[in-house]
């Protein structure tokens, strides 16, 4: 029992606390700020707070959960335009880790706001993910690297490898891959494993592709006479989707899911012309410092020059 223990002791501690690099978890900040700027820019939360009729079914306990009280457009202009700055200064490197703390904090106000557009309640909708990732990564030493301001100090080392890059950064994928994993999991509690049934598959691209609406419609009406290819996009869904999260946890499935998570998203962009605007989160999984580690492997494997090829490039 004590080796079973210690064995799996060893495997915790080797997967949140292997080394990572600075240029990684920054990116995951860059990725996260960015993709959180860009939902904020496109919606307008501050006008949304001034519509007091689609808050009355909302408890009084949400409404001090969230601090939503109608009525206050202007405070929410401000801090909707604070939150873009924070956002802004994430991206950039300008005191990062300040700029995604306030942010996240911010958007944990505003992005409720964002569910009046769909039903009258604030849990329903909104940017769930943005306010967690972004105070993670506020945090912990996303400002290591990708810093614009307040430069390092002349002469001091870039900082290298190390478990405190490592264990945020795994802990923003488990976080992007619950996205998947709730997705199957609403979709066995709502239909059971029916929902990958072609039949349904097929109801589903045609109520997409019968409103003209819909760029792409014709491409769902073809797919939707074909049994054997609704049958396999109800099939493959459901499995990608259930499998998602080993990306987590090995790099050979990180190598074939995260593409292919990219891929899924275009696919449902074609065929029911949905953007899935948190697919573009699966980019905290790239290594970003592959490329130079490859370099690095290179120049320390590549033998020393000898003395007569030295003479002969003199």
């Amino acid at each position: 029992m004590s080796h079973a223990i210690a064995a799996a002791s060893r495997i915790w501690n080797q997967f949140w606390f292997e080394p990572d690099t600075p240029r990684n978890l920054a990116a995951a900040r860059v990725i996260v700020a960015a993709h959180a700027l860009w939902i904020l820019l496109s919606r307008d939360y501050a006008a949304i707070s001034g519509l007091p009729d689609f808050w009355a079914a909302v408890p009084p306990s949400l409404h001090w959960r969230y601090l939503l009280f109608p009525g206050h457009s202007g405070i929410e202009h401000a801090l909707q335009a604070v939150a873009g700055l924070a956002l802004l200064a994430a991206v950039l490197g300008v005191y990062p880790r300040s700029a995604c703390l306030l942010a996240g904090v911010l958007l944990y106000h505003l992005a409720p706001l964002e569910a009046v557009i769909w039903s009258a309640t604030p849990t329903a909708r909104g940017l769930t993910l943005s306010p967690i990732l972004l105070v993670l990564l506020g945090a912990t030493r996303s400002g290591d690297a990708l810093l614009l301001w307040p430069r390092a100090p002349e002469g001091v080392a870039p900082p290298g490898p190390s478990w405190e890059y490592g264990w945020p950064r795994r802990l923003t994928w488990l976080v992007v891959a619950e996205i998947y994993l709730f997705a199957a999991y609403a979709k066995l509690v709502a239909s059971g494993i029916a929902w990958s049934a072609a039949d349904n598959i097929r109801r589903w691209l045609l109520v997409f592709a019968l409103d003209e609406q819909w760029p792409h419609h014709a491409l769902g009406l073809w797919l939707a006479a074909r049994p054997a290819l609704c049958l396999a996009i109800g099939v493959g869904t459901v499995v990608f989707e259930w499998t998602f999260v080993l990306a987590v946890f090995s790099r050979v499935a990180r190598r074939v899911l995260v593409p292919a998570a990219l891929l899924f998203q275009l696919a449902i962009r074609l065929v029911l012309s949905i953007h899935v605007g948190e697919t573009w989160l699966v980019l905290t999984f790239f290594d970003w410092d592959a490329r130079r580690d490859y370099g690095d492997r290179v120049r320390s494997t590549s033998p020393a020059p000898s003395s007569g090829d030295a003479a002969s490039s003199a």
